[in-house]
């Protein structure tokens, strides 16, 4: 119910390891060179950044993952985040819980301009969606430029948008992408949701803007550091979730079928 690190990963993996249904645990060259008759890992969801695809090519492993079998869940989750955080949701749940009666004001999806970063499967689900709701929609990603959608650089895309959502995948060059720069980039007042990965994201700088009011409200279901533990519980204006993006039931069912079946493809086990 939590992501291993490669320490404990290693004292479940040895030569009788052939196939592994993998999670987010890190699968390093060390792993590999334990596991030396390891033939493919079937990663259970979208991202492959925990599995380094370069060593497992040089030893001939096969690397499968479930990129369609999230995509609506993890859509359907952003826009519920979106929701749920400009329409501060969760202070006045939490009031009432407390004894109170706290009704704060928040703001309207609809005429908002939201700014979409990463348009692959699950960026253009969102889009989609927010698109039916009156939102207007700009796009920002590195391979993608669509022709029918406004498209902008990363630094303007944070000027002119009144939310930011994440959906690229991580790699080293996405380290921290949102640090201290890119706040003070950030439209003031604005809002950020992220349902990708944790490590975009700089959490002590984001603290320091939501704690200054740079930011309105984050949202956030993907952590540097899971299970997370920091200093962004402490503020009224955050929304945290412990990493349930693909947790619908029927989304769950899809990936795992798949990557058991991907599995067997890879092991020849069936065709």
């Amino acid at each position: 119910k939590r992501r291993l690190s490669e320490q404990e990963l290693l004292g479940f993996v040895d030569d009788n390891v052939y196939g592994v249904i993998a999670g987010l645990e890190p699968y390093t060259n060390r792993g590999f060179q334990k596991a030396s008759n390891l033939k493919v890992i079937s990663r259970c969801g979208t991202g492959l950044d925990n599995v380094d695809t370069i060593v497992a090519e040089k030893n001939k492993i096969k690397v499968f993952n479930t990129p369609n079998a999230p995509v609506i869940a993890v859509a359907e989750l952003t826009v519920a985040l979106i929701m749920n955080v400009i329409r501060k949701v969760q202070l006045s749940h939490s009031s009432i819980n407390k004894g109170q009666w706290i009704r704060p004001k928040g703001i309207l999806l609809k005429d908002k301009t939201i700014g979409i970063i990463g348009y692959g499967k699950i960026g253009k689900k969102v889009s989609q969606y927010l698109r039916a709701l009156g939102a207007k929609i700009v796009i920002h990603d590195i391979l993608i430029q669509p022709d029918n959608l406004s498209y902008f650089n990363f630094e303007k895309l944070l000027e002119i948008s009144d939310i930011v959502t994440i959906h690229i995948p991580y790699n080293e060059n996405y380290h921290h992408l949102f640090n201290s720069k890119a706040f003070k980039s950030f439209k003031d007042g604005a809002y950020l949701i992220n349902t990708s990965r944790g490590e975009l994201i700089n959490e002590e700088a984001l603290y320091e803007a939501l704690n200054s009011g740079k930011l309105s409200g984050a949202a956030l279901d993907v952590f540097e550091k899971e299970p997370y533990d920091g200093r962004l519980v402490k503020l009224d204006n955050t929304l945290l979730t412990a990493h349930i993006g693909s947790y619908a039931k029927e989304a769950r069912l899809i990936q795992e079928i798949e990557s058991v079946t991907n599995l067997m493809r890879g092991l020849k086990i069936w065709e």
